[in-house]
């Protein structure tokens, strides 16, 4: 059992049954004072989930938080679905598949990379849409994760650059985005891109969605 208190603000009693949504945060001020997406405590929720744990929050307004969770560190339920994906990947993995990914929000980037290396892919990082540009120009890749929302260069228009590369004509590029209406599917399909992933990212539609593609080439 694990716990993390902080003495700020606090979170009204109304809203600590919803901060653990995506996008959702106790004051909406917050944002606008300190920065960050509202994806944290969705972030962090589906982590202790998948290891077989919970997540919960007691808070007082004025007082602060405290969020306490616990972790079973034996054999968890998703042990047998990742043994059938990894035999499924196992071929590709064992070749050392290039993928770039582009995303820069720290706490996703994170969370990608070590759901990429642990199923044996080399992965360089871009953290933004023009920096992706500039590392396809360098060298090809066989499979890019592309964040849609970015600074300086968007996910869709890095995309529409990549394609006319030399190395990017043909390499399978995967949305990284918090929208997967019908409606922006579309517009994914028509910027190039070959599928999509919604954050929080799971990781078993992660891997699915790698495996379609991938097993492809």
């Amino acid at each position: 059992l694990f716990s993390v208190v902080d003495n700020g603000v606090g979170i009204p009693q109304e809203k600590q049954a919803i901060i653990f949504d995506s996008f959702t945060q106790a004051d909406s001020s917050t944002t606008r004072k300190f920065g960050g997406t509202g994806l944290g405590l969705a972030i962090s929720k589906q982590l202790v989930t998948l290891m077989g744990g919970k997540l919960s929050v007691t808070s007082q307004e004025g007082v602060g938080s405290r969020f306490t969770f616990s972790v079973q560190v034996g054999l968890y339920a998703g042990a047998i679905e990742d043994g059938v994906l990894d035999a499924e990947l196992a071929l590709l993995t064992s070749s050392g598949a290039q993928v770039l990914l582009v995303e820069d929000n720290p706490v996703n980037q994170k969370l990608a990379l070590h759901l990429l290396e642990r199923k044996g892919y080399s992965v360089s990082v871009a953290s933004d849409g023009q920096e992706a540009v500039d590392k396809v120009m360098e060298h090809g890749f066989d499979l890019i994760l592309m964040d849609i929302e970015m600074p300086i260069l968007g996910g869709l228009a890095a995309t529409q650059l990549i394609r006319t590369l030399p190395n990017g004509g043909e390499v399978p590029i995967i949305a990284l985005t918090a929208h997967s209406e019908n409606s922006n599917q579309k517009t994914f399909k028509e910027a190039g891109l070959n599928g999509f992933v919604t954050k929080p990212i799971n990781p078993e539609a992660l891997y699915f969605e790698i495996s379609q593609l991938l097993g492809k080439k």
